[in-house]
């Protein structure tokens, strides 16, 4: 889990979203009389959701692109395989829309 991890690090986590969703992130985080400056680390494919949505409230946000997510061409040769080989009974995929 995350804020276990942030955790280990020192870091003490406030919030946790009750769903893991830029909406309802952004429902937890109060509007406040002084603007919180939020860091918000993100992959390349994250929708452009949360950040405007912190803003509308008076907060300050730095959004940095810490990780992206990328084909993997060299693992394509185990899925044709697994396929081909009728090894398999469904095949499932999580896209998030963006």
């Amino acid at each position: 889990m995350v804020s276990a991890h942030l955790e280990n690090q020192g870091l003490h986590v406030d919030i946790i979203p009750h769903q893991y969703t830029a909406e309802a992130l952004a429902s937890i985080i109060p509007r406040t009389r002084k603007p919180a400056k939020i860091l918000f680390p993100k992959g390349n494919c994250s929708p452009n959701i949360l950040e405007p949505l912190l803003k509308k409230k008076g907060h300050s946000v730095d959004s940095i692109e810490v990780y992206r997510v990328t084909q993997h061409d060299d693992l394509y040769p185990q899925l044709q395989q697994k396929i081909d080989d009728q090894d398999v009974d469904c095949i499932a995929c999580r896209h998030r829309p963006t």
